[in-house]
């Protein structure tokens, strides 16, 4: 049960980090494409 306690944290430390780079991402690529629109290049 120790184990299961311990591996609990690292699996929720992991699933919210990659939810923070997915969140990043999908930020970053609205960004530039909003900057690309606002250049015309669309």
């Amino acid at each position: 049960s120790e184990v299961v306690y311990c591996d609990i944290p690292t699996v929720n430390g992991l699933f919210h980090t990659h939810l923070l780079k997915i969140v990043i991402i999908t930020l970053v690529i609205g960004l530039l494409l909003i900057d690309i629109s606002n250049f015309g290049l669309i």
